[in-house]
């Protein structure tokens, strides 16, 4: 197993999504720049993945949703998964606003993974939920996403999680939802920050923000 075996499971973000008629991707995803980065990378993202569907499995993210948008497939429950990479990278959260709205269960499930992945031996990553243009996505959609939000950063408050901060991250977006190849690559600096000081790669600094490493923008 390398030192830097990377699982990504994540939504659209970090699948990189893009509106366009043949891979709806971005040109450089995240999963190829951290490639690119020398991290040796499984992409198990899907767009318009949901925590609850993360954890329990699924035959589709979404009804009706296009085979390009989880190349994948259908997925078991979170612990029938082979988790073979040193970290286990989560992120998920914006598609959670929807219902059943339930922030609460957002935290036992986001619990529950970060316990389950330590219970391995491996090394659990929350990114945190990038933000969104409320003037597009609307108010009401835009307080439970940063309900959600929240949620999340109590877990990894609670856990002591590594965390790569992409709610700081200063966004543009394609559509209010989904990040333009600058956001996005961007979002990967932060995540490579946080790979690289678990994977030892770089300068160790210690930040006590939230009680973890932390990749502040401002560091770099």
């Amino acid at each position: 197993m390398n030192n830097c075996s990377v699982e990504l499971n994540g939504d659209s973000v970090l699948f990189g999504y893009i509106t366009n008629d043949t891979t709806w991707r971005l040109e450089s995803t995240p999963a190829q720049r951290l490639r690119d980065k020398g991290y040796q990378i499984e992409d198990k993202t899907a767009g318009g993945l949901r925590t609850y569907d993360l954890v329990r499995g699924y035959l589709q993210p979404f009804p009706e949703a296009w085979s390009a948008l989880y190349p994948s497939g259908a997925q078991p429950a979170f612990w029938n998964l082979p988790h073979d990479s040193r970290i286990i990278v989560i992120q998920t959260g914006i598609n959670d606003f929807k219902d059943p709205f339930n922030p609460a269960r957002v935290y036992q499930d986001y619990s529950y993974m970060v316990d389950y992945i330590r219970g391995l031996g491996k090394i659990p990553v929350i990114t945190g939920v990038t933000q969104v243009d409320k003037t597009v996505v609307g108010i009401e959609v835009s307080d439970k996403i940063d309900k959600i939000r929240e949620t999340i950063k109590l877990v990894v408050k609670n856990k002591f999680v590594h965390y790569a901060s992409f709610d700081q991250v200063q966004m543009k977006w394609t559509d209010g939802y989904h990040l333009t190849q600058e956001s996005s690559d961007k979002m990967v600096n932060n995540l490579d920050y946080v790979l690289g000081v678990i994977c030892e790669k770089k300068r160790k600094i210690f930040s006590l923000v939230l009680g973890q490493w932390h990749s502040g923008t401002s560091w770099k």
